[in-house]
């Protein structure tokens, strides 16, 4: 009975998230030099910006059926142990853009026209691929959830290429004005940026990543247990966030030149996945492992200072 109402008392109180909140902002503090410098502030603002999204689209589309603060939780435990993405508002603004997209998506959940969340989706994505090419890896993964999403169909679809389209007549047209058309090829996507290269760990960032993925396995397995009583959409949008993940960490491993990049990404699903994980059931084991959790993630980023 103990066990329970500690459960209870850690993913719908407010404590993990005083907790969280002074850690990710300590953590900040102390491992940047010039703690009030202007970018500094910016990506702060950003990744918290972030983290009330995730709680607003586990709350909206009932991802966790209960009151919990879970998801602004763990978004920055991962976030606080990247302190090579402390100043990269960029990365940090990309994996912002990423979870709009899974807004859009998460949306057009059997709506009769989905075409207006693919056109937003196409021009999110291609609008990012113009910044970060690694955006285009990301098009198939979307298009495959648009088709779990059950909207997937030759409307979407032209909607989606037609979001493309836009961005680059748009940017065609503004060389035009330019007088300088030659620019527009610049924009066109640089395949040779694409160069396998695996990823290296230190012992912090191993002994981090070994967790998240035994976290990451025993979370899938509860998707597919919990998918008898979870309604068909929670159980879709967790599906895909488990695909999503897999296919990031997929990317992490051989794409590596962009480590800071997917590591964002990742910590979008990964922070629903762990949310919903958390908040289905009490049980001792799951509050060990919640405790665990935050320990670990906390003791990770302060080893990082020295």
């Amino acid at each position: 009975m103990k066990s329970v109402l500690l459960h209870k008392f850690l993913t719908r109180g407010y404590s993990l998230v005083i907790i969280s909140l002074f850690y990710f902002l300590g953590i900040h503090f102390f491992s940047v030099e010039d703690s009030s410098g202007q970018i500094f502030w910016i990506t702060v603002g950003i990744q918290v910006s972030t983290a009330v999204f995730l709680s607003f689209l586990s709350h909206h589309f009932r991802i966790i059926r209960e009151k919990s603060h879970l998801p602004f939780v763990f978004y920055l435990l991962f976030a606080g142990t990247s302190p090579g993405s402390f100043l990269m508002w960029k990365d940090n603004l990309y994996a912002l853009v990423i979870l709009c997209c899974f807004f859009f998506l998460f949306k057009s959940y059997e709506e009769e026209r989905p075409q207006k969340q693919a056109l937003n989706i196409g021009i999110f994505l291609t609008g990012g691929a113009l910044f970060y090419p690694f955006f285009y890896i990301l098009i198939p993964v979307f298009i495959w959830g648009l088709y779990q999403f059950r909207s997937l169909n030759l409307k979407s679809l032209l909607a989606a290429f037609c979001g493309s389209l836009l961005v680059y007549l748009f940017l065609f047209c503004w060389c035009l004005y330019m007088k300088d058309p030659a620019s527009f090829f610049i924009f066109l996507p640089d395949w040779e940026t694409f160069m396998p290269q695996l990823i290296t760990f230190n012992v912090q960032d191993l002994i981090v990543f070994l967790f998240v993925i035994t976290l990451f396995i025993v979370s899938g397995v509860n998707i597919y247990i919990a998918g008898i009583s979870e309604k068909i959409k929670n159980h879709v949008i967790l599906s895909f966030s488990f695909f999503f993940s897999f296919f990031i960490l997929i990317l992490l491993f051989v794409e590596s030149q962009w480590e800071a990049e997917w590591k964002c990404l990742l910590a979008l699903p990964l922070t629903l996945l762990f949310s919903h994980f958390f908040s289905t059931g009490t049980s001792k084991i799951k509050t060990f492992l919640l405790i665990l959790s935050v320990i670990l993630f906390i003791g990770a980023g302060i080893w990082h200072l020295y």
